[in-house]
């Protein structure tokens, strides 16, 4: 059985999602994204990353 990991290091998140790792540094400061500290390094849980996308979501039409 094959487990998907639920952390990954904030940079690894940025990578994944096609982010800047500054955007994801910026949300924690802002208190917008949660992170676990483990040691020296920090770490975000894939739902919460999921959670942040959705609130940062806009309805309407861009295009006009």
């Amino acid at each position: 059985m094959q487990t998907t990991p639920r952390l990954a290091k904030a940079s690894r998140i940025a990578r994944e999602y096609g982010l800047p790792y500054t955007t994801i540094r910026d949300a924690h400061f802002r208190g917008d994204l949660p992170v676990v500290f483990i040691g020296k390094a920090w770490y975000i849980d894939y739902r919460d990353m999921d959670r942040f996308i959705e609130r940062a979501k806009t309805a309407g039409d861009a295009g006009s």
